[in-house]
C-alpha cells in the first residue's frame, strides 16, 4: 500500500503507491511531450495538420501510460478550402516502424477552418515505444501525410493488477486469465 521512490540512491518520494507511481512516470516522461507542432504541408495543398497531442480519457495530457491504460490522440488541423469526403487518419507505428493500427475519421464535407479529431486507443498495449504517421485525405487521395511523429510510452507498471513478465508479453498484452488445469 506505501511505496519509495528512489533516485541515484536517494529517497524522492513516500506515499500511497497510485501517487508514487504517477509521480515516477510523469518524471520518466521528461523526454516525451504530450502535445506536438506538426509540420506545414507543402505549398498548394487544400490544408494541414497543426497539432497532435495525447491525454488520459480525462483529457489530462501525458505522453506515458500504464499497461492497460486507455488513452486518446487528438489531431487538429486546419483547411484553407472547403473541401469534400475529408478523412483524418492517424497510425500508431513502434519506433522501429512496426505498424499496430490506424484510426480513421469518418468521411466529411467541410468548409475552410479550423478542426479536430480525436481517437481513443483502448488497445492492451505491451510496454512499447510509440510514434505516429498523420494524413489528411480528400476522395482517398492524401493531400497530407508525415511519418515518424511525436513519442509515447506505454511503461511496465499496470494500470490494474500487474501482469506476469510485461516486458516479455509482446506489442499486444493478453488481458484474458487461464487456469492451469491437471490433465488426465
Amino acid at each position: 500500500s506505501q511505496t519509495i521512490l528512489l533516485r541515484q540512491g536517494q529517497v524522492a518520494a513516500i506515499g500511497p503507491t497510485d501517487q508514487v507511481i504517477t509521480q515516477y512516470l510523469a518524471s520518466s516522461a521528461d523526454d516525451l511531450s504530450a502535445q506536438i507542432a506538426l509540420p506545414r504541408s507543402g505549398e498548394g495543398a487544400p490544408g494541414t495538420a497543426t497539432t497532435l497531442s495525447f491525454a488520459t480519457l480525462a483529457g489530462q495530457p501525458q505522453a506515458e501510460f500504464r499497461l492497460g491504460e486507455p488513452w486518446q490522440m487528438t489531431l487538429e488541423f486546419e483547411l484553407f478550402k472547403p473541401l469534400e469526403q475529408v478523412v483524418a487518419a492517424l497510425g500508431l507505428v513502434t519506433v522501429d516502424s512496426t505498424p499496430v493500427i490506424t484510426y480513421w475519421s469518418q468521411p466529411s464535407d467541410l468548409r475552410a477552418g479550423r478542426y479536430r479529431v480525436t481517437f481513443q486507443c483502448k488497445l492492451p498495449l505491451g510496454p512499447s515505444e510509440l510514434q505516429f504517421a498523420v494524413g489528411l485525405s480528400t476522395y482517398g487521395r492524401p493531400f497530407y501525410y508525415v511519418p515518424g511523429l511525436g513519442h509515447v510510452s506505454v511503461s511496465e507498471i499496470a494500470e490494474g493488477e500487474q501482469p506476469a513478465n510485461p516486458s516479455r508479453g509482446g506489442l499486444l498484452m493478453n488481458s484474458d486469465v487461464y487456469t492451469i488445469e491437471p490433465a488426465e
